[in-house]
Formats: structure tokens, C-alpha cells, sequence
């Protein structure tokens, strides 16, 4: 309902979620219904990883916008979070998250999924090693928050993946074809207000 809306639109605390239920992802917990106010996205530019399927969603805080006004660099505000989930052989290993603090710093965080899929929980900060997960290489690295900054905070912009090329609707044709056109691409994050101040070129 709005309470739980009003939770998800808030900025992240001070200490990180201890499950993946409590960083917003899904609506009243349940690891089966994403928040109606979470934006599913596909970059047609994706990394390998060992062949697993991969969603990806976007949340903004209630009456903001990501500001364009650096084409190459985008701004996203305090609140902005970010999940990337990983799945193998249709089942969930991983959850990543990135988001977005008051301070304007980022936070990045990784949820381990259980056997079942009905929850996820933070992994330590040193990554984890996980065997017999199936998929091509039989086993699944989550990395260390350290290999997540230096992933992500070696670009302009910590956010990898959501940009005017990643989410154009004119595709490259090396790329897959067969997006989904109901996720959030770049023309709907400008028509509904999401992102403003482009450049007119």
C-alpha cells in the first residue's frame, strides 16, 4: 500500500539491508511480485557472466528525475537504487545492489538466494564462492564489495548499463533483437519526466 510505496521511495539507511525483502525490490516481501514503482531495464550491452540470465530494475525517490544535462554522465539523486539479479538454470543465486546515499556516495551490496528462491541474504563483504550452482561453469563468484568499486567506480558514472545508448530503442543489430519493448527504454524515461535537462543534440 502507500506505506509500503513510502518505504521503498526512502532514502537508504545507514546501515545496509540484511535481506533483499527489505531493500524495496519486492512488493509487501514476496520475492515473486517486484514493486510496481521498481523500472525493469535491459542494456543491449551486457557482460558475460558464465551464462546466467540476468533482470535489472531502477527505483527513483518520488518526485525526482536522473539529470541529463552531461550526456556521458548522468546524475541520479540521493535514493536512487539499482538491482541486478542473477539467475542460473532458472534458478536465483544473486541479487546486486547499488544505491545511491544522501551524502551523494554509492553503496554497493550483494544478497545470496537460498535453495528454495523464498529469500535472499547480504553476503560478506568479501564475496562468496558458491558450487554446484549448474550453468556452464558449474560454479558462481559473488564478488567482494572491493571488486565492486573497482568495477563501477572506475567509469564516469557508478552506474553501469543505464545510459542513452544502453537503453535506445534503435538497437544495434549485433545486439539481441528480441527486447522487451514494455521495459523502460530511453524515450518512456523522458516522456514520463524521469529524465530531463538533454541536450538537444
Amino acid at each position: 500500500g502507500a506505506e509500503h510505496a513510502a518505504e521503498t521511495r526512502a532514502l537508504p539507511p545507514a546501515s545496509p539491508a540484511l535481506t533483499l525483502a527489505d531493500t524495496g525490490l519486492y512488493l509487501d516481501g514476496s520475492p515473486d511480485r517486484i514493486h510496481p514503482e521498481n523500472l525493469e531495464f535491459t542494456p543491449q550491452y551486457t557482460l558475460w557472466s558464465d551464462g546466467a540470465t540476468k533482470r535489472r530494475w531502477l527505483n527513483l525517490p518520488a518526485g525526482t528525475y536522473v539529470d541529463a544535462i552531461r550526456p556521458d554522465a548522468w546524475e541520479f539523486p540521493p535514493g536512487t537504487r539499482l538491482w541486478k539479479e542473477f539467475s542460473v538454470d532458472g534458478r536465483r543465486i544473486e541479487t546486486r545492489l547499488i544505491e545511491r546515499r544522501a551524502d551523494k556516495s554509492w553503496r554497493y551490496l550483494s544478497y545470496v538466494w537460498n535453495a528454495d528462491g523464498s529469500d535472499a541474504v547480504l553476503a560478506p563483504e568479501r564475496g562468496v564462492a558458491l558450487s554446484d550452482i549448474g550453468g556452464p561453469a558449474g560454479r558462481y563468484i559473488i564478488p567482494s564489495r572491493g571488486d565492486c568499486v573497482a568495477c563501477h567506480e572506475g567509469a564516469a558514472v557508478p552506474v553501469l548499463g543505464f545510459s542513452a545508448v544502453q537503453l535506445s530503442r534503435e538497437r544495434n543489430p549485433s545486439t539481441d533483437d528480441a527486447v522487451d519493448r514494455s521495459l523502460v527504454d530511453f524515450r518512456s524515461l523522458v516522456a514520463k519526466g524521469w529524465l530531463r535537462n538533454l541536450p538537444p543534440a
